[in-house]
């Protein structure tokens, strides 16, 4: 029995030893596991970027950001920049998703608050810089925009004012005076030259797919009154050749094609380092414009998508101040970078545009109206170009002749300008194309692609309409 004990003791000691080693290797393994799931890589994140920024600048940001701290602590190891128009970032955001919006305007940036695609900034650093550093406005614009809760949806990253865009030798070749407002670009001057050569001194771009040129036709119509603001659209598109880019119109100016453009500054201070012949004009009517950036309620890395936008509201702002950008900067620090303290010249550009006395203009309205107004304008001026050219030549070459009194001269002009009347396919009324009437169609017509088509094609039917029968007049008195 002494001995069956001594056994049973010996064996009792050698299962506590089993039993400490089998806790001790499954507790070890346990903690390796747990260990190496804290310490476990965070996912590597390419952040999608919907954007109406050019090339050169996309570059950049791609390459800083980066390199930058932000980027490695995120661990986001590339951006995509998907550069599209305007028009096609909601369908983009509706297959594939992206998580940052950044430039296009704040048109673009309040249609899409209002469509419910951006996600609120909830960034703790973000939001002390957003809250420091920009401000609320500039010079009556505003340079974030708050929800009803309070939150902000998009803050600018840049500021823009618009202007004139000229090749000064051109404008000499041609006989043509510097223009200083928006109205110089429509006179019979410009339209000599059209009559002269056989081609347009000017060109511009059609505002469904330029949301720069789409903001300074906005600026003329408030700037002079809806009517008068349509003459001088109606004029101006007759004095130009109309492409689908605002870039290409930059370059074709700065290339010494066209003798003017309308242009954001940007634009222009680029145009004047290809082309010493440039100028860059801010008319007697002009805005300042803060252009966002955003984050997308499809984003699927909002603390990543929130580290872009507090890089480009920071260190990013000194790519705004490369030669191949010449952007203005929203956040002041940036001059006191050795960046900054090398470009005095846009530093002075800088404050000169914040001495501006910008005119009166009420972004919620012209947000209402935005879409209808662009699509107008492509219906009677664009879809129906050919034959106002027709007519504009004819006027021209009658006035210089003296066949047309001043007076004869502006009838007609008021005749071929004036908002078109039609029958509304909603109501089956006839209707006048005004400021409230665009206001009230506009959402209709984003929302129904068939009443849009339906109406465009309506506009055009009733601007050639009235052209030829202008034009008819017209022939009878040469």
């Amino acid at each position: 029995m002494v001995i069956g004990g001594e056994v049973m003791k010996g064996l009792s000691k050698l299962a506590i030893v089993a039993i400490v080693i089998v806790v001790v290797a499954i507790g070890g393994g346990l903690a390796y596991y747990f260990l190496s799931f804290v310490q476990k890589p965070s996912e590597a994140i390419t952040l999608v970027v919907l954007t109406r920024h050019p090339t050169d600048l996309l570059n950049l940001a791609r390459d800083a950001f980066l390199k930058s701290d932000i980027a490695k602590k995120y661990n986001i190891v590339d951006v995509q920049f998907q550069a599209l128009d305007a028009g096609q970032w909601r369908s983009y955001l509706k297959s594939y998703g992206a998580d940052v919006g950044w430039g296009g305007g704040p048109s673009l940036f309040d249609s899409l608050f209002s469509e419910g695609w951006l996600k609120p900034l909830s960034s703790k650093d973000l939001l002390d810089v957003v809250k420091n550093k920009i401000p609320d406005q500039v010079l009556g614009a505003p340079m974030k925009r708050y929800g009803g809760d309070g939150k902000i949806y998009w803050v600018a990253q840049a500021l823009s004012s618009f202007g004139i865009l000229v090749n000064t030798k051109l404008l000499r070749d041609y006989g043509l005076p510097e223009p200083s407002d928006w109205r110089d670009l429509t006179s019979v001057e410009f339209g000599k030259v059209l009559n002269t050569y056989g081609s347009p001194p000017i060109v511009v771009a059609n505002p469904i797919k330029s949301t720069s040129h789409l903001r300074m036709y906005e600026i003329i119509l408030e700037a002079y009154g809806w009517d008068n603001g349509w003459r001088f659209l109606t004029l101006l598109a007759a004095n130009s050749k109309i492409i689908d880019s605002a870039s290409e119109s930059r370059d074709a100016v700065a290339r010494g094609e066209f003798a003017a453009t309308i242009a954001i500054d940007y634009y222009g201070y680029i145009a004047m380092t290809q082309n010493p012949d440039c100028k860059y004009i801010v008319p007697v009517y002009t805005i300042v414009n803060g252009d966002p950036i955003a984050m997308f309620n499809t984003t699927k890395h909002p603390e990543a998508a929130q580290a872009f936008i507090l890089w480009a509201l920071t260190d990013g702002q000194r790519i705004l101040l490369d030669k191949k950008v010449n952007r203005l900067p929203v956040n002041p620090d940036v001059w006191s970078t050795s960046e900054g303290q090398q470009r005095q010249d846009l530093k002075d550009v800088y404050y000169k545009t914040l001495s501006l006395k910008p005119m009166q203009f009420n972004d919620t309205e012209v947000t209402q109206y935005e879409y209808s107004v662009a699509r107008y304008f492509k219906a009677t001026l664009i879809d129906a170009y050919d034959r106002l050219v027709e007519v504009w030549k004819k006027l021209v070459d009658l006035k210089i002749r003296g066949v047309l009194t001043e007076d004869k001269f502006n009838n007609y002009i008021a005749i071929l300008s004036t908002p078109l009347k039609f029958v509304d396919p909603l109501t089956n009324r006839e209707v006048i194309f005004t400021k409230d009437y665009a206001k009230t169609i506009s959402s209709k017509m984003k929302s129904d692609s068939s009443l849009e088509q339906q109406l465009m094609t309506l506009w055009t039917q009733k601007a050639v309409e009235r052209y030829e029968s202008i034009l008819a007049e017209l022939q009878k008195l040469s």
